[in-house]
């Protein structure tokens, strides 16, 4: 007993890295939300082949109506999981496919109980092991949605049921209730546990080991997704280290590994790692989404702030680009030239070393 128990607490156990919480539900919605819209379409299509067969069969006929409603309840299903792509709101994903769920049930415990009062409910046992499979969700959903799809089950047994059928099914729930939990938490587990790690070596072929932040790799892939996130405005922040090959000379690579720690902790605190890169030894790029001017300028005051407390100096340009023409190679060109003149200040300002690999 003590291993069994063991067993499902680790099936249960759900603990994610908060670093990779928010990847893997979006990747979770995204399933759910694509799995959703396929069966929804496909239980559309059949209501539609019975509306059909209704109208020439005396025995769908008397059905019509129920296939009628469960048209529209497909139809709602379907544009909710729809909007729900184009406002990226998972909460409409969630809504659809619980009615989804609900709606299969009560077809199953309509064909088990009211359809057929003296033959096994075959239906209703065969949803209760399909669902949990094909849609994930945290258990503290999924395991009350089949407790109480159960119990009603139950109770319209009881009500249209011969007794000794009543008994026969009320065996089936109980047990494949408790097979359909384990089988939610198993699956769960399994995709939680799968996504983690695909996020993770994600992360790892996308970050850069060294400062934290993005590396050249998530660069290139990103750029071409930031004018579809825009709405108004982008601004792009190039930023080099001033220095670099000094310190690397006079003190050894690892005062140079600090100065670019320094810096990239700054530009991470006001831009977010997500939009933060290091394209280059001691070059980085920075793009802030939908933000104002004055608000991108105090950034950029506090982070030079921030990196001469680190005992660093930075040179960087900023240029902004407009929805919805945004060009982002000219962008981040326009940013680079004027890194380069603040730079050529740097150098001219007395008591700077004038010395420079660039």
């Amino acid at each position: 007993m003590k291993r069994i128990i063991s067993v499902f607490k680790h099936i249960y156990d759900l603990r994610i890295n908060p670093d990779t919480h928010e990847e893997i539900s979006e990747r979770l919605w995204e399933d759910n939300r694509k799995t959703l819209m396929f069966f929804s379409g496909v239980a559309g299509a059949c209501m539609i082949i019975m509306i059909i067969m209704s109208f020439v069969n005396v025995v769908a006929y008397s059905h019509q109506m129920l296939y009628f409603a469960a048209l529209v309840l497909m139809i709602i299903v379907f544009v909710l999981a729809k909007v729900s792509t184009i406002t990226r709101t998972r909460n409409l994903t969630m809504i659809g496919m619980y009615a989804f769920m609900g709606l299969l049930q009560t077809f199953g415990i309509v064909l088990g109980t009211v359809e057929s009062p003296d033959k096994n409910a075959v239906t209703f046992i065969a949803m209760m092991i399909i669902l949990p499979v094909i849609f994930t969700d945290r258990p503290i959903r999924m395991i009350p949605f089949i407790l109480i799809s159960g119990t009603v089950f139950i109770i319209a047994s009881h009500h249209y049921k011969v007794f000794i059928m009543y008994q026969t099914d009320l065996v089936d729930v109980i047990i494949f209730s408790i097979v359909s939990i384990i089988m939610s938490l198993f699956m769960t587990k399994m995709k939680y546990e799968r996504y983690e790690y695909e996020v993770q070596v994600a992360l790892m072929s996308e970050t850069d080991m060294l400062t934290g932040v993005r590396n050249r790799n998530s660069y290139e892939q990103n750029l071409k997704k930031y004018p579809k996130r825009c709405l108004e405005r982008i601004h792009c922040v190039f930023v080099d280290v001033n220095g670099m090959h000094e310190t690397n000379n006079a003190k050894g690579h690892m005062a140079g590994d600090h100065l670019l720690k320094v810096v990239s902790a700054a530009l991470r605190e006001e831009f977010g790692k997500e939009n933060t890169y290091r394209i280059g030894g001691d070059e980085f790029v920075a793009f802030a989404v939908d933000e104002s001017d004055e608000l991108v300028q105090e950034k950029l005051a506090r982070i030079r702030h921030a990196v001469r407390k680190g005992a660093c100096d930075v040179s960087m340009g900023c240029c902004e680009d407009r929805a919805p023409r945004i060009d982002m190679k000219d962008l981040i060109q326009r940013a680079e030239k004027l890194m380069y003149a603040d730079k050529a200040q740097y150098y001219r300002v007395e008591g700077n070393d004038r010395r420079t690999r660039k």
